[in-house]
């Protein structure tokens, strides 16, 4: 055998070996994470206590007959665990100016959207596959490599979230190789690099719960709104801190990160887990 072909055997053989550890990695984590309605029960008792406004935003459960037409319409099945949530809240209420508070958003900050709302933003990506064949997928990537396909637009993923802008968190039904089918994705127009969050939305929704009892999620700082000395105090601690007199009117955030994708991407590059 040649020197170029050991070479090329070494290269094939570690990516199957980085395929092969990332799928153990991910029967791991999804078999770890509990039912998703524990997760969701576990944040509607700190809302109670931190923020009522974000359990007054749930919608109705949606029917089986409602989750069933959504996935005859994308031709897909959806993970046990995404349509287990839908069957507890059928999303959040949409914002609208004038008529809805601004609610919080379930996912550390980011709505959690009706299956009406992720039928309108994917019918948008079909439209778009159809009328962009000039778009070039050159230059979009995936983090981790190879977990996420590097493609403007997918009729597999499932956007259950956005940020008004264009991009979501998704549920990914046509993984890359190095990824898995049901992982939560971080997608959109302005986001050139494809992120795979977690491995489910059930590792996922899991992760948020212990980040918000943690006090990771809380009003926003600013230089407007300066810390007291006790509050300093907390925070040198580890203690969460809140500083309005109405949380429900603040900007909530996790972490303080000024968009949650931004900052799931910075934490999940700098060796954070979720799941």
């Amino acid at each position: 055998m040649n020197r170029s072909r050991r070479r090329f055997l070494r290269v094939t053989n570690g990516i199957a070996l980085g395929i092969l550890f990332a799928a153990q990695e991910t029967a791991r984590a999804m078999t770890s994470a509990p039912p998703i309605g524990e997760s969701f029960a576990r944040i509607l008792r700190w809302a109670d206590f931190n923020l009522p406004l974000l359990r007054a935003s749930l919608r109705p459960p949606a029917s089986e007959s409602e989750i069933d037409a959504f996935e005859a319409l994308i031709g897909r099945t959806l993970p046990e665990d995404v349509r287990d949530l839908y069957r507890l809240a059928d999303g959040q209420i949409p914002f609208q100016f004038g008529r809805t508070p601004l609610y919080p958003g379930i996912f550390l900050s980011l709505p959690f959207n009706p299956l009406g709302v992720v039928t309108r933003d994917w019918r948008f990506a079909v439209d778009a596959i159809q009328h962009t064949e000039s778009i070039t997928d050159e230059f979009l990537s995936s983090f981790p490599p190879g977990a996420v396909r590097a493609l403007h637009y997918n009729t597999a993923w499932v956007p259950i979230s956005d940020d008004a802008g264009g991009n979501h968190l998704a549920i990914d039904l046509d993984p890359g190789p190095a990824g898995n089918v049901g992982q939560l994705i971080i997608t959109g127009t302005d986001e050139e690099e494809r992120v795979r969050v977690a491995p489910s939305l059930s590792v996922f929704l899991h992760w948020a719960a212990g980040e918000m009892e943690a006090g990771n999620f809380a009003p926003a700082r600013s230089e407007e709104r300066p810390m007291s000395d006790a509050d300093r105090e907390r925070f040198s601690a580890g203690l969460p801190v809140v500083v309005a007199d109405d949380p429900s009117e603040d900007d909530w955030r996790w972490r303080n990160e000024g968009h949650l994708h931004d900052g799931l991407r910075n934490y999940l590059k700098s060796g954070g887990q979720i799941g």
